[in-house]
């Protein structure tokens, strides 16, 4: 008897069930269609859990990728905690096969959250691009000698306009670069004085010579990834280089 719980079965004489409009078994043994829809279901449940599976393995990856921009490693996080709660939900368990629900709505978050971060993202740059248009542009650089000769020669401005007589300290050096991001102010930066570092590589007695100033490369990182920030100065080797027109 092929099913002892099923009573259409209890005739082990009857053709597919007594339902020949339904089942096709051409041997006579066993009834083809409920073998195909078991196989159709459990082939969508391993699509469903695999599809989560890689999904969370790549988003484990990014996680552990010290190189992974800070974006990529927020939504990785958001598509971890999003996995946990539609798994434990399960809203394709309400139907009677399994599909990847979760899965495609989880995407759809995350789509959508993109998308409303790139719009954020470009209406911060905007704003900040009109800032800029409004005040003219700030010029940073080893040596303050031609930073002001730079500033000078472009129309532009340098902490010594903002300073307004005060008396430079290094707190103040960093409200000054917090303020010119927070207006959006154009950043020109002319980079290292190559020659004076040269003369401090070469005889660090000799008065004229540097060591590479600490505030400026101070001032490079707090200026890392702002979009207004722009480099005009060139550079050769380590210890050649400089601003066409200003330096050579």
């Amino acid at each position: 008897m092929p099913e002892p719980g099923n009573p259409q079965a209890l005739n082990r004489y009857a053709y597919v069930y007594n339902n020949p409009l339904r089942y096709v078994d051409g041997g006579g043994h066993l009834p083809v269609v409920p073998l195909l829809v078991a196989g159709a279901i459990i082939a969508l449940k391993i699509i469903d859990y695999g599809w989560t599976a890689w999904d969370a393995y790549q988003s484990l990856r990014v996680l552990n990728d010290p190189n992974a921009l800070e974006a990529a490693r927020a939504e990785a996080a958001a598509n971890l905690a999003l996995i946990a709660v539609t798994e434990a939900a399960e809203p394709d368990d309400l139907l009677p096969v399994a599909l990847p629900l979760d899965d495609l709505a989880r995407k759809g978050i995350l789509k959508a959250g993109r998308e409303i971060g790139e719009q954020a993202t470009r209406q911060a740059v905007e704003e900040v691009a009109s800032a800029a248009i409004r005040k003219p542009p700030i010029v940073i650089g080893e040596n303050m000698e031609r930073v002001r000769r730079y500033a000078q020669k472009i129309g532009a401005e340098t902490i010594d306009d903002w300073l307004g007589g005060r008396k430079w300290t290094p707190e103040l050096n960093d409200e000054f670069i917090n303020t010119v991001k927070r207006e959006g102010r154009e950043v020109v930066d002319i980079g290292p004085d190559f020659n004076r570092r040269l003369r401090y590589r070469l005889d660090p007695t000799d008065h004229l010579g540097r060591p590479p100033s600490i505030v400026y490369g101070r001032e490079r990182r707090q200026l890392s990834g702002y979009p207004n920030y722009r480099r005009v100065y060139e550079r050769f080797w380590k210890y050649g280089g400089g601003v066409p027109g200003l330096d050579y």
